[in-house]
């Protein structure tokens, strides 16, 4: 159980460091991040960004990539890109620790 809550934590500290949103644009306290939250919708983490946020997770924790399509999360957003054709899945930081613990992308 300890190393589910250390996973967690370093899952949390990391997303905080790289998706972390301030109150303000550039000043304010940082706003808080749980294991609910939506990494697309609530810390509006773009595609462009996602490719290199998740290269280093599933390196990092040693997460198998089989099975993670970035393309269900995330789409490119281009000035005059068109809606998804299928809604985007959420995909939120518990996905992150459950899946970093199991050793495998579990969604």
């Amino acid at each position: 159980m300890d190393v589910l809550l250390n996973i967690e934590q370093e899952i949390l500290e990391y997303v905080q460091k790289n998706c972390g949103r301030r109150k303000y644009l550039f000043w304010g306290k940082l706003l808080p991040i749980d294991i609910d939250s939506d990494l697309r919708v609530d810390l509006q983490l773009i595609y462009e960004d996602a490719i290199d946020f998740f290269g280093f997770y599933f390196e990092n924790w040693k997460v198998d990539i089989a099975g993670f399509t970035i393309d269900r999360y995330f789409e490119p957003e281009f000035l005059g890109s068109p809606a998804p054709k299928q809604p985007l899945e959420p995909i939120t930081v518990l996905m992150m620790v459950e899946s970093a613990a199991a050793g495998r992308w579990l969604y």
